[in-house]
């Protein structure tokens, strides 16, 4: 399930069939990994539905209950982190998108803050796949505007922009950095890239 901007309607029927495929999945799934993988894409709906509350009940649900009833070995997001941020510098992408899998499958409630999507917008940016590493910083900034991420995906979205040619763009991700997080480190790093364009 590939979730664009949270309460986008035009999405509605694909998301009714999503939804009645994983409950399914989850009824009749025991104790399977698919099981799981259905119950957080269950999740995943109701964010794509703009029901942020029910997701997180559902992510909390998976992280819990789900791991004592099934036995889940406990690994931090930090873990996964570091080990992302080591893949991506070794440039083996395929390993990199696997830790950001992992971290969904271990911690789902991650995906409220938007943390997977810069992630995922990071590894993009370094395969050299702009459209994508725009779109996934774009969500990245949006789903949770509050989290520590933000600015520094705010920054990357705007030399994307650049990258892509959508100046106008860009400038809007730099105003919104000095805009909603003056204080951030990255705030004079996005005075400096004004200036300059």
């Amino acid at each position: 399930l590939e979730l664009r901007h949270p309460g986008d309607h035009a999405l509605d029927g694909i998301l009714d069939a999503a939804d009645e495929c994983f409950r399914a999945v989850v009824a009749q799934g025991g104790k399977t990994d698919y099981a799981r993988l259905a119950r957080i894409h269950e999740g995943d709906v109701l964010l794509q539905r703009g029901r942020r509350d029910e997701a997180a009940e559902i992510y909390r649900d998976v992280e819990t209950t789900w791991k004592k009833m099934f036995g889940d070995i406990d690994v931090s997001r930090g873990n996964h982190s570091v080990a992302f941020h080591s893949y991506l510098r070794s440039r083996e992408f395929e390993a990199a998108e696997k830790e950001i899998r992992s971290l969904v499958w271990e911690t789902p409630s991650t995906q409220l803050t938007g943390y997977p999507r810069f992630l995922a917008g990071r590894l993009r940016e370094a395969q050299q796949r702009r459209e994508e590493a725009e779109t996934e910083y774009d969500l990245a900034t949006t789903i949770d505007p509050a989290a520590p991420h933000v600015p520094e995906a705010l920054l990357r979205l705007s030399a994307i922009r650049v990258r892509l040619g959508k100046k106008e763009a860009a400038v809007a991700a730099l105003e919104k950095c000095l805009k909603d997080y003056p204080e951030s480190p990255e705030s004079d790093a996005a005075r400096k890239e004004m200036e300059r364009l």
